[in-house]
């Protein structure tokens, strides 16, 4: 028997497709979007794309301008720093949560294999499998911290960060990147936690520097 496709169903399509087309910019940042032009592209009511834009407000991926209507957030150069900045915060809370509860060994695992299949990307060049792992890193460093505010928190950072990649069409290294992801894993297993802010220090500041040289070269 065919699926019934709900309200709530159609509403969350809409979002994820929207979110899709604004982290990979195909809908650019500062796009002004209407109620009009997204029933026609769809064929649906005003209710379920309403609730859509709601959440993609509340994501941070679009803003509202009373009189203008909605628009996709802009990604300034000013705000790419504090992106990173947060972000290095909450993965170093992410941390000592694993580090001050009881999951870390399951996550010590967890993060070795998923180490492996990230070298194993890098070395072969496979760029779609390394983007896999290297997200897949943070989703386990979330997953046993254990806090669901936190993982809430970082989903929203995560997102903003694939925006200003695409936004700016920077490269990623993947070496450098796994080498800071492996510096990580090193600090968690040694059990300290002023190792473990350490590594995200230095892995973030990486980052922060290398936008910091694209951005001027724009």
């Amino acid at each position: 028997m065919e699926r019934m496709i709900t309200k709530e169903t159609l509403s969350e399509n809409l979002y994820k497709t929207l979110k899709e087309d604004i982290l990979e910019q195909r809908i650019k940042c500062g796009q002004k979007i209407t109620l009009q032009e997204l029933k026609d592209r769809f064929h649906v009511s005003h209710t379920p794309i309403r609730e859509a834009l709601t959440r993609l407000i509340d994501d941070s991926l679009m803003v509202y301008y009373s009189n203008v209507g909605v628009k996709v957030v802009e990604i300034r150069h000013r705000d790419v720093a504090e992106i990173f900045e947060f972000s290095r915060d909450l993965t170093a809370l992410a941390l000592r949560n694993i580090l001050r509860g009881g999951g870390r060994e399951t996550a010590l695992q967890e993060l070795r294999r998923n180490l492996s299949e990230s070298r194993d990307a890098v070395e072969a060049g496979n760029t779609e499998v390394w983007s896999t792992c290297s997200a897949e890193f943070y989703e386990l460093l979330f997953r046993y911290a254990d806090n669901s505010k936190l993982t809430g928190a970082y989903a929203k950072m995560s997102a903003l960060m694939r925006l200003a990649y695409n936004r700016y069409g920077c490269r990623e290294d993947p070496r450098a990147l796994l080498a800071g992801h492996e510096a990580i894993y090193a600090a968690l297993r040694s059990g300290s936690e002023a190792a473990a802010q350490a590594a995200a220090d230095s892995h973030f500041a990486r980052d922060i520097i290398e936008w910091s040289r694209s951005l001027e070269e724009e």
